[in-house]
């Protein structure tokens, strides 16, 4: 089993049981949506591009939602892992990402998480729905 994919059955199981009000639509759209947060730490690059989905928390003034921008830097703490992301934002505007506080509010557009993240969406929707009529 793909590791995408098993994440994927994972995180809808886990939603399933914990939302038992949304569709199988909606939990495979966000079963979606989680994988590409996910791998946004984990494949992030220079000269990716990004998206904040999300309002940053932390910022009294804070990059917009849907504002897009080039990684320009990565800064890597002692354990190897993203303390800081640079970002050259299409607006001009100069403001660093935050890791791990800021890990949640953008996504990666490159698409290779999202594609093979919605190869998924119709296996994990039906899983869902089977469930669901099962239960």
């Amino acid at each position: 089993m793909n590791d995408i994919r098993k994440q994927m059955i994972e995180y809808a199981a886990l939603v399933s049981a914990n939302e038992p009000n949304w569709s199988p639509e909606e939990i495979a759209e966000d079963a979606v949506e989680e994988i590409r947060h996910r791998s946004a730490e984990d494949e992030l690059k220079v000269g990716d591009r990004i998206k904040v989905t999300e309002l940053m928390k932390n910022d009294p003034s804070p990059i917009p939602v849907g504002a897009t921008g080039t990684v320009d830097g990565i800064t890597l703490g002692l354990d190897g892992k993203i303390m800081q992301v640079k970002v050259r934002w299409d607006s001009k505007r100069s403001l660093h990402l935050i890791f791990p506080e800021d890990a949640d509010i953008f996504v990666v557009e490159s698409r290779l998480a999202l594609l093979q993240a919605m190869e998924h969406y119709d296996e994990i929707f039906t899983l869902t729905k089977n469930e669901r009529e099962s239960s």
